[in-house]
Order: C-alpha cells, then sequence, then structure tokens
C-alpha cells in the first residue's frame, strides 16, 4: 500500500515537526493528502511549517507543545481530534542531543534528554492509542528511534540509553497490541546518518567532548541522507506495516549483527571503531575526525 493510500484524507500529528526529519514528515503526509498537525515547542518554527503546507495547498495547524507534559498531550490530541477529526497517524519525533561523560552532564540535561526523548513518546502513546483504537479506520503510530538504539559509545549516554529505551517501548506496544480487536499498527524508524542539525544543536557538558561532535557533524556533512528523503522512505515503510524501518539498511544490518554477536556472546562493552565511517565512505570525513583525533 502507498502512502497516499494508506493515509490520504487522514490527519497526521507529528511532534517535533519544526526542522529535520519532523518537518520532511509533515510534508511528505500534506503531499499524501493528509491535515497535519505541527506540534512543535518552538512557535516560530512550528508556525512556520504550517504556513509553508498551506501555502502549497495543504492543510495544516499548528500546536505548541512541550512533549514532557502529559497534560499538554492531552490537549494535542483533543485540539487534532477537535479540529481535524480521527488521528490516522502519530509521529513522535520530538528528540535532543546532549554530549559528555555520564558523570559531568548536569541534571538539567538529563532531564531534558529522558523527558523529551523517552517520556515524550511515552506520552505521546498514551496520549492517542485509546481514541485510536476506537477508530473504524486503520491508523498507525510510528516511534523515532536511531540507530543509536543498537549502539553504545563514550559521551552519547543520554542520546543511545534514551533510544534504546524508545525501541524498547515500541516492540512491547507491538507486542500489546496483538491482543487488540482493532490494533494501531506500530512502526519504529531507526534512522542513520541524516542531514538535520541534531547534532550541531548538541548540549556540551565539557570541551573534551567537542571532537565527538566533530565526528558526528562531518557524518551528517559528508554522507548525510536528506531529510526529505528519509521522510519519503520512514512514510512508505509505515504505510507498508513494517514495524522497523530503516534508512540506511545495509548500515542498519552491519550494526545490528555486531550487537547481536555483542549480546550472543555476553562479551563486555567496547567502544564503537571510530574509524567505521571513514572505511565505510572513505574521503566522506576528514581523517583527524574519524580517528577521534582534532586537527
Amino acid at each position: 500500500m502507498t502512502p497516499r493510500e494508506a493515509f490520504g484524507g487522514g490527519t497526521a500529528v507529528i511532534t517535533g515537526a519544526g526542522s529535520g526529519i519532523g518537518e520532511a514528515l509533515a510534508h511528505h503526509a500534506a503531499a499524501c493528502g493528509m491535515q497535519v498537525v505541527v506540534a512543535e515547542v518552538s512557535a516560530e518554527r512550528g508556525e512556520r511549517v504550517a504556513a509553508d503546507i498551506r501555502n502549497a495547498g495543504g492543510t495544516a495547524s499548528f500546536f505548541e507543545i512541550d512533549v514532557r507534559d502529559m497534560g499538554a498531550m492531552r490537549a494535542l490530541a483533543d485540539h487534532a481530534y477537535r479540529a481535524h477529526g480521527d488521528v490516522r497517524l502519530l509521529v513522535n519525533n520530538a528528540g535532543i542531543s546532549v554530549m559528555g561523560l555520564i558523570w559531568e552532564i548536569s541534571d538539567a540535561d538529563w532531564d531534558r534528554s529522558i523527558d523529551i526523548n523517552y517520556r515524550g513518546v511515552v506520552n505521546g502513546v498514551r496520549a492517542f492509542v485509546p481514541r485510536m483504537l476506537a477508530s473504524p479506520e486503520q491508523t498507525y503510530i510510528c516511534n523515532v528511534a536511531s540507530l543509536a538504539s543498537f549502539s553504545m559509545d563514550r559521551s552519547v549516554a543520554p542520546y543511545f540509553t534514551t533510544k534504546h529505551a524508545v525501541l524498547s517501548l515500541s516492540e512491547c506496544l507491538y507486542i500489546e497490541m496483538m491482543d487488540q480487536p482493532n490494533p494501531v499498527r506500530i512502526s519504529a524508524t531507526v534512522p542513520g546518518f541524516i542531514a538535520t542539525r541534531i547534532f550541531a544543536d548538541s548540549a556540551l557538558a565539557s570541551e573534551a567532548c567537542e571532537g565527538q561532535r566533530d565526528l558526528m557533524e562531518a557524518a551528517v556533512r559528508g554522507i548525510g541522507m536528506s531529510a526529505q528523503e528519509a521522510a519519503g522512505i520512514i512514510l512508505s515503510g509505515v504505510a507498508e506495516g513494517q514495524f522497523l524501518i530503516s534508512t540506511h539498511p545495509d548500515m542498519t544490518a552491519g550494526i545490528a549483527t555486531d550487537r547481536s554477536e555483542y549480546l550472543r556472546t555476553l562479551r563486555t562493552p567496547r567502544p564503537s571503531d571510530t574509524t567505521f565511517l571513514a572505511d565505510l565512505f572513505p574521503g566522506a570525513v576528514p581523517a583527524t575526525v574519524a580517528t577521534g583525533e582534532t586537527a
């Protein structure tokens, strides 16, 4: 089934839709004939995306929201159903990156990471699922995880651990839907390197992790897929009923294989190979960055 066949005429609610993958998903959903609720903490970004959709001939409204607030998430659901009717697609996309050693990251940054990246997804599921289950139409939820959901490394614990949690939540939700008479179709997407600002905007606990941020930014610049292309892949996967949707299947397979071998052999954790990107994409990442060194 194509995205237009699955979603056309329905309503999409997308959190974190003011930039990056969320913005691209909002535009793709509108192009499929959906009414779009742009849910975003920044009024400036959210209003701009909703206006762009309307200017292109689509239907969109903006709802300012902090996904950490369960009351606000319920208000978002009320707005979506009141203004646009039954929600056919919910994308829990809002997320942030914080970098630094676990004990050096501030209390506030730990709380923000957990509450936005993970609790925001929990809040979205809890606010929307009861009404989605009652819909006569097939409904869909896509939770945005990451290749970080399979990975481990230094200076990235808040992002990686919350993305592990998002994937686990999605797996549990998928299984729980098996017991429902009219289940919501659940997907989790694990994007690879997408050309967004998530790493450039990362909060840093110390100057020592600047090299790690430079590595990720260089990867995005050198090999990052456009957010528009990634959004098309994600929506197509959701429409087809895929549970795990990868924007970079070969990269995902390699990382998942390494993860499964790590679990199968019960070996101790070890940091990621910092030459990984340079080996896969020669010349795409500066050698001084790919080896973890700084110029």
